[in-house]
């Protein structure tokens, strides 16, 4: 959510829970959407807050562009694979 200054503001805790100050993130059995979820946290297991800004980010790429993040994934795995492609025929390839 915005405020009436455009700053964001986290408005579901459906998954949150209270830690104290001194723990910097939350180590879980990974679990969520795919497209949504952290890169990091499937490599580590671990909530950070850094956590939450990757997914206001697909969030928000996904209001900008109408698409679910699982699509762009899929759309920049063609492109990256039609790249080498390109690059391998180049390069003196089949």
């Amino acid at each position: 959510m915005l405020d009436e200054k455009y700053r964001v503001k986290v408005a579901d805790f459906g998954t949150s829970r209270s830690v104290t100050v001194d723990h910097t993130h939350l180590t879980t059995v990974v679990s969520g959407t795919a497209g949504y979820v952290d890169p990091q946290y499937f490599q580590s297991s671990q909530f950070t807050d850094k956590s939450d800004v990757y997914n206001f980010g697909v969030v928000l790429v996904e209001l900008i562009t109408r698409e679910k993040p699982i699509l762009l994934m899929r759309s920049e795995m063609t492109a990256i694979r039609s790249k080498s492609w390109q690059q391998h025929n180049l390069q003196g390839g089949v």
